[in-house]
């Protein structure tokens, strides 16, 4: 075998690109001799440990370039299982009476053109997608679209029937913070959310052109929807088997003061209204409290109620926000886990929730 200088690759294919173990060809770690290999040659900004990396970058580099050149139904199908099991939760593939117990909404279904065109115009992201030629005339419809359908409310939410951008780069507010909680007001705002650099709609417009299937855009009334009346819930072959704080890394007062009367309030909606209008046995629901003015002298003993300022009674009411996949590698369980989701039961159902902790002194 002829001598090889460091760095330079023998005649077996990827030769640089062997970083976790020799090369079949030359027996050598990114080109560098088994031997001249130790602890001190990688040693942080070590001549050798600069080789090393430089070979690990070039063999993503490769990689990807090779994974770049596959048709997409290769680079972005999924696998099966997860289609099928992330399929029924898409927004449009509810049934009427799942629809009914959510929130207001009104949806586009995307052409392909309109959804390369909408992928296209994502920052950073938009190359790989296909627009066509006239995609400034399709973006311009798209928005006239979406402007003529947010105009039946006051203020909307805009999302995909899969997942919402909440990733993007300005969620939450516009170029001049005045949009909160990611509702926006005309079509242009809804656009330049759902292309702002979104990897979520990123993945969720390429599976769903990889799988042929047509992308939904969902424009939803906007609602004041405070951080600690978000909770998700778990059924497990229709029984609800837990019930967690959604936005599980703060603390909330109120759901500490009302954990009684949201879990009632939870349990009555899944027993007389969910359980029956669900689709899938087995889900990841999140829902919303909304509260309801009762009569301060005679405050409803049926529903859970809560008391407000100047004697005023509130009924919590609950509604649905959305449904996710029933898997542990595609939903998070927030304040439980998996594996204690997979043995709960309805006699063993538990509300979880951040606790405040007692100050000292």
């Amino acid at each position: 075998m002829p001598v090889l200088e460091r760095g330079q690759p023998c005649d077996h294919a990827g030769c640089l690109s062997h970083i976790t173990h020799p090369c079949e060809g030359c027996n050598r770690v990114a080109g560098v001799p088994l031997h001249e290999i130790n602890p001190h040659t990688l040693e942080p900004g070590s001549p050798l440990r600069i080789l090393v990396a430089k070979a690990l970058m070039a063999a993503h580099a490769a990689a990807f370039d090779e994974w770049s050149k596959k048709p997409r139904d290769e680079k972005y199908a999924p696998k099966p299982s997860m289609w099928e099991l992330s399929l029924p939760t898409y927004l449009e593939n509810w049934p009427k009476a799942l629809r009914d117990l959510s929130i207001p909404s009104m949806y586009l279904k995307l052409s392909r053109g309109q959804a390369e065109t909408l992928g296209s115009y994502n920052a950073e992201l938009g190359e790989a997608f296909s627009a066509p030629e006239n995609h400034e005339t399709i973006k311009d419809l798209m928005i006239d679209h979406l402007d003529h359908m947010i105009r039946h409310y006051d203020k909307a939410f805009i999302r995909l029937g899969s997942r919402s951008p909440k990733d993007a780069m300005y969620w939450g507010i516009d170029a001049r913070g005045q949009v909160p909680n990611g509702q926006i007001t005309s079509g242009k705002q809804a656009f330049e959310l759902l292309t702002a650099g979104t990897e979520r709609i990123y993945e969720d417009l390429q599976t769903q052109l990889a799988m042929k299937y047509a992308p939904h855009i969902f424009v939803r009334k906007g609602i004041a929807m405070p951080d600690w009346c978000e909770f998700r819930c778990f059924m497990k072959d229709r029984e609800l088997v837990g019930i967690s704080q959604y936005n599980y890394r703060a603390t909330h007062p109120e759901v500490s003061k009302y954990a009684a009367q949201i879990r009632q309030a939870i349990t009555r909606f899944f027993d007389l209204e969910f359980r029956d209008a669900c689709h899938v046995d087995s889900v990841v629901f999140d829902v919303f409290l909304e509260r309801e003015e009762r009569d301060p002298v005679n405050p409803c003993t049926i529903d859970p109620w809560i008391s407000g300022s100047g004697g005023v009674y509130y009924r919590l009411k609950t509604r649905l926000l959305e449904i996710n996949p029933y898997a542990n590698y595609l939903t998070d369980p927030c304040l439980f886990k998996w594996s204690e989701i997979e043995q709960g039961s309805a006699a063993t159902c538990e509300f979880r929730y951040q606790r405040e902790t007692a100050k000292e002194g």
